[in-house]
């Protein structure tokens, strides 16, 4: 994947994406997700990942479009975290220090 392409993505989630962890039966693991209504942006951002989109999910209100999402899970989730890290602002960074931190 290309430089610009990795600094598109970091861009979308630095304004939309979430850095989280996840809890299920005792374990926890990281999850890097993003969602929106836009499609083809959703697309390309799963295209850069190399995953798949989730959805359409809604609209659950009317005159609503419907959503689309990408998330990673685990290890592949820290890879691009770690991948993403000197790209992002401050509050995205610290989300990323707390996943890796409890999931390492």
């Amino acid at each position: 994947m290309g430089v610009k392409e990795i600094a598109w993505l970091a861009g979308l989630l630095e304004g939309e994406g979430s850095f989280t962890i996840n809890r299920t039966n005792g374990s926890s693991y990281a999850r890097l997700q993003v969602g929106m209504n836009d499609q083809d942006v959703i697309q390309h951002a799963a295209d850069v990942l190399q995953t798949r989109v989730y959805g359409p999910y809604g609209p659950y209100l009317i005159n609503r479009q419907p959503n689309y999402r990408v998330l990673l899970h685990g290890r592949s989730a820290m890879v691009w975290m770690r991948k993403l890290y000197p790209l992002l602002g401050m509050r995205r960074r610290a989300q990323i220090d707390k996943v890796l931190q409890k999931c390492l």
